[in-house]
């Protein structure tokens, strides 16, 4: 019996080395990816976006590479991990070698973003991919200023006096305002050149201060973190300046209205994301 119960330890201890053996074997094949993932706009680090690893033969990911266009589409691919970012927007997901993978970031409210690599050369057991993802609720225009994304504003003609859709749009300022505790915003009110230019100025300021007002009036601490300016016909888009003939669809270019975030730019040293394409390693 004594015999017995040494022979089944020994047997057991012999298994529980194998495991471990076995296990650390296991870990040394795996190749490592990590990184953050944050907010371009403001670059803090975004918890619970969905890292998505995809498994693509040679053949397709030659198409991948080559064309934007089908990047998303799944029937190129075979997914084979989900992970999450954490607290610290941080994510970690094991691949394996000598294949080629196509990493996809999401998160509601941003632009997803991808990253084809492979894993074929041995000398290098991980990888690190960041990312900074677009904000979809502002854009960048081309003088480098963010602005957040509404359809047009619409008053009543001659009016400071705004649509009940337009309202809906204006709340879409609002939500962000209280997204994003720092931001500041322009509410810039521009008119087209038809009319005389002190009509114009003095009814894009009154429009420009309905806005204010109406965003204010969420009882929110706003109140330092608005500026109101009616620019009138003083920043035309386009040729329509007074006295040139133009289509009402070209005036109506210069009728806007833009909110743009006074305290946020663009670093000279990061442009990547306005000339977005496909990261290739």
């Amino acid at each position: 019996m004594r015999s017995l119960i040494i022979i089944c330890f020994i047997v057991l201890f012999q298994f529980t080395i194998n495991s471990t053996a076995q296990e650390k074997n296991n870990t040394n094949t795996l190749f490592k990816v990590s990184g953050i993932v944050k907010d371009s706009l403001t670059d803090q680090t975004l918890s619970n976006a969905k890292i998505v690893l995809y498994d693509v033969n040679k053949e397709n990911f030659v198409r991948l590479q080559k064309d934007i266009e089908i990047i998303h589409q799944n029937t190129l691919k075979h997914k084979i991990k989900v992970v999450s970012t954490n607290e610290k927007g941080v994510y970690k997901v094991d691949a394996s070698f000598n294949k080629y993978y196509q990493l996809i970031v999401t998160i509601n409210g941003f632009v997803s973003e991808t990253r084809l690599f492979s894993t074929f050369k041995n000398e290098i057991k991980s990888k690190e991919f960041n990312f900074k993802l677009e904000n979809q609720e502002v854009y960048i225009d081309v003088d480098k200023r963010f602005l957040v994304k509404v359809k047009p504003i619409k008053f009543e003609i001659n009016s400071s006096k705004i649509s009940a859709a337009s309202k809906r749009e204006i709340n879409k300022v609002v939500m962000l305002l209280k997204k994003y505790t720092d931001f500041e915003i322009e509410i810039g009110v521009h008119s087209s050149s038809l009319g005389s230019d002190a009509f114009n100025l003095k009814l894009s300021s009154r429009r420009a201060l309905e806005i204010s007002n109406y965003i204010k009036s969420f009882n929110w601490p706003l109140k330092d973190r608005l500026t109101a300016v009616g620019y009138g016909e003083t920043k035309l888009i386009n040729e329509c300046v007074n006295g040139v003939k133009c289509t009402t669809k070209k005036h109506l270019k210069n009728k806007r209205v833009e909110f743009v975030l006074l305290n946020k730019y663009i670093p000279t040293s990061d442009m990547e994301y306005l000339n977005r394409n496909v990261n290739i390693n």
